[in-house]
């Protein structure tokens, strides 16, 4: 070992955990370098005056806590309760409050992913599994279904309409246990389902972002003023997030 060497073992060396081939090498060493024999032992003398310090005795307090618990005693109960229980009291209503908010986050946060793959599962089923074409509303009559459920915005289905596409049928569904309209549109890059729903005041609780990669779908929430929804198509050809904003604004 040389001297560069010796310097980044000798803590290991000291704290008795080099194996045997370090330190005998180590101890060669010492024996021929005056310097880093020189170090180690100051470095000893250190460590040595460190354990010795913090081996001392404690001091004796015991006169101190007497005072402060008579002191105490001649104090009425409830400056007591205020000065000591009221900022552990605070404390522990600040911690439960974070733990709150936090708790509430994540609930919040995995119900909405629930419902954006409840959307994606309903897209799947009845576009890509069942191919249904029973629809209640489809054509012209899905005018009638707007007048019905949305009479107070005539122009819902064109302002909803992806760049390019067209309506090709409507119906009610329920994404865990929440009522949606459900619209499928027709466009150059495919079938797009748009789920939407009225949100009420601050009602702004909305299905998340997600990838369903076993159906190869992508799912985009969007909320506005009076709605919330999701816009569900093929991951990597329907621009999802794209019509998804388009829908924001134009609600």
């Amino acid at each position: 070992m040389n001297c560069e060497e010796i310097r980044t073992v000798i803590p290991r060396y000291m704290a008795g955990e080099s194996d045997a081939a370090e330190a005998v090498a180590m101890e060669e060493h010492l024996a021929s370098c005056r310097q880093c024999a020189a170090e180690l032992e100051a470095d000893q003398r250190v460590d040595a005056c460190l354990r010795e310090a913090m081996l001392e005795d404690e001091p004796d307090t015991s006169a101190v806590i007497r005072h402060v618990v008579a002191r105490m005693e001649h104090v009425p109960w409830w400056q007591r309760y205020f000065s000591v229980g009221m900022p552990r009291f605070a404390a522990v209503g600040a911690l439960v409050l974070l733990v709150f908010f936090v708790g509430r986050g994540v609930y919040v946060h995995q119900a909405e992913n629930n419902i954006a793959m409840a959307a994606a599962h309903d897209h799947y089923m009845d576009l890509v599994v069942l191919k249904r074409t029973d629809w209640a509303y489809s054509g012209a009559p899905s005018a009638a279904f707007v007048q019905t459920n949305f009479p107070e915005m005539p122009d819902l289905v064109h302002m909803i309409t992806p760049a390019g596409g067209s309506l090709e049928k409507v119906r009610l569904c329920s994404l865990k246990g929440t009522h949606y309209a459900h619209f499928v549109f027709q466009t150059p890059q495919g079938e797009v389902s748009v789920f939407l729903r009225r949100a009420p005041g601050e009602d702004t609780y909305k299905p998340g972002n997600v990838h369903d990669r076993s159906n190869g779908l992508e799912v985009a929430g969007f909320s506005s003023q009076s709605f919330v929804g999701a816009v569900v198509g093929q991951d990597g050809l329907v621009p999802a997030g794209e019509i998804a904003a388009q829908e924001s604004r134009a609600l």
